[in-house]
């Protein structure tokens, strides 16, 4: 066979080894967007309302606007928190629990003692649902809409939780280390193999078979100390922080030993049919073009 006689062909459409058998317009596809009508990952349509209360951070940021709603306004501290009563209400009444409040004993003060709490007021800002004029925090035009269609607000909590919210400001590693761009495809890993792999490693390694670049985005003393920090911090954001407060995963991290697996939500939660339709129109279009023994020849790494 000769490939520069098939010009009009869409090589993309091949699957590859490296893209655990997807084609690149797959990969391509769903490094675009995500959570969008067009995406390869989406949101499922007409989630209840039973469902979406138990996105812990989708709750949390509900009942921080149903506490303005309640209130008015709120006086914050002199530095600009929340008084301690509200930050103890959010929490107490959320699932996103901070260990050393939990297990050994320390004292909720202030939002800033609690993830949680804090990524709440975070994220309502961000979806400009609250404002703060005079040190009185109160909600927006759009806050007090939104309490209205809680359907729409769950899309856009989790839109902007996952596009437009910086995950580095809930740790202590570098912040320029942006997993966003790459969450689609964890999305699809954890979708097809989170019910029987439950090795952080594993899922690891098939995140750099197929972003070998994301490597280049920490910096280690070694080849093997720069995976190490890679995917410390790949687990700690898009698993322990971001999936986890979606509810989605649950983490287990034993130093080396990291453990994770899908929870019932995922799958009524996070859609990936898109997915699977492409793959079959993949499958279609190799056997219609005859590229069955193009697998072999054409060369996907860079």
């Amino acid at each position: 066979m000769v490939f520069n006689d098939k010009k009009d062909i869409d090589y993309d459409v091949v699957p590859v080894k490296e893209y655990d058998g997807m084609g690149a317009n797959i990969i391509k596809m769903m490094l675009n967007s995500i959570f969008e009508p067009g995406s390869m990952v989406r949101l499922h349509e007409n989630i209840p309302e039973n469902i979406r209360n138990q996105i812990p951070i989708f709750k949390s940021i509900k009942d921080y606007l149903r506490i303005l709603e309640r209130e008015g306004e709120i006086t914050l501290t002199k530095i600009g928190n929340l008084p301690p009563k509200y930050v103890k209400e959010i929490y107490e009444n959320n699932e996103i629990k901070e260990y050393l409040i939990e297990e050994e004993g320390y004292t909720l003060r202030t939002e800033l003692d609690s993830r949680g709490v804090e990524l709440t007021r975070i994220l309502a800002g961000l979806c400009k649902y609250t404002k703060i004029r005079k040190n009185k925090l109160s909600l927006t035009k759009a806050g007090k809409d939104i309490l209205k269609d809680e359907a729409e607000m769950f899309k856009k909590v989790i839109q902007v939780f996952t596009m437009g919210y910086n995950w580095g400001y809930l740790d202590g590693h570098e912040h320029n280390v942006r997993l966003s761009e790459i969450v689609s495809y964890n999305y699809y890993l954890i979708g097809k193999y989170g019910e029987t792999r439950e090795e952080y490693a594993f899922y690891l390694d098939k995140l750099l078979e197929a972003f070998p670049m994301a490597l280049e985005i920490v910096v280690g003393e070694s080849e093997y100390e720069t995976k190490k920090k890679f995917g410390r911090i790949n687990f700690l954001r898009t698993f322990q922080r971001y999936m986890e407060y979606m509810g989605l995963v649950t983490c287990n991290e034993k130093w080396g030993n990291e453990k994770l697996k899908k929870t019932e939500l995922f799958d009524k939660v996070i859609d990936l049919s898109a997915i699977d339709s492409m793959k079959r129109y993949n499958k279609r279009e190799v056997r219609k073009n005859h590229l069955e023994d193009v697998v072999a020849k054409l060369n996907y790494k860079k």
